[in-house]
């Protein structure tokens, strides 16, 4: 028993529990009953204590575990695939939405993986949108009173881009032709 505290209060620590209290000195090991139960005496208030703090050790080493398996483990698949399709969604927005913005465009975020383009008065909106599900980024460009346009775009990682899934094109170059399409017919030309 080490003294830790004025007044009296010392602490108690065995291998799986830590006891503060006046009463520490007094421990005895305690049963599975009072284990189950909340304090209702100092010794058990302790043993309540000395639970907890057993539980937060179990914690950090899963967490240590966590980050060792992390570190180990390269991410691949799904998980790659996904994380690339979000980092795309938010290069595509922050390039939109930067100092060099298109006058009068607005970027409306629906989702970390979805944004819609619009320009008032023009009654037309493109949706980029990262679909998980299909693997697939989707771009949908609608014009009032025309056609709805969708595309695909797969990730090649090969050449660490977005091209059609159809074939040619890339989705930087169908996006720049959408908005002009639809949005800044005073591009054309």
């Amino acid at each position: 028993m080490l003294p830790l505290f004025p007044q009296g209060i010392s602490l108690l620590a065995t291998s799986d529990y830590v006891f503060i209290g006046a009463r520490a000195a007094a421990h005895r090991e305690p049963s599975r009953a009072a284990l189950g139960c909340g304090p209702s005496s100092t010794v058990d208030a302790a043993v309540w204590y000395g639970r907890r703090m057993s539980e937060e050790r179990g914690r950090q080493k899963l967490q240590a575990l966590s980050k060792a398996l992390q570190e180990k483990i390269a991410p691949s698949g799904s998980a790659l695939l996904n994380r690339q399709g979000l980092k795309m969604i938010e290069r595509l927005a922050r390039d939109l939405t930067g100092e060099n913005a298109m006058p009068g465009l607005r970027v409306w975020r629906d989702s970390a993986g979805k944004f819609r383009l619009q320009r008032p008065p023009r009654n037309a909106e493109i949706v980029v949108e990262w679909q998980r599900d299909i693997g697939a980024m989707v771009m949908t460009a609608e014009k009032h009173g025309e056609p709805r346009t969708l595309v695909r775009y797969v990730y090649d990682q090969a050449e660490d881009h977005f091209r059609r899934m159809e074939g040619e094109g890339e989705l930087y170059d169908d996006l720049a032709d959408a908005l002009v399409e639809h949005l800044y017919p005073e591009g054309k030309g």
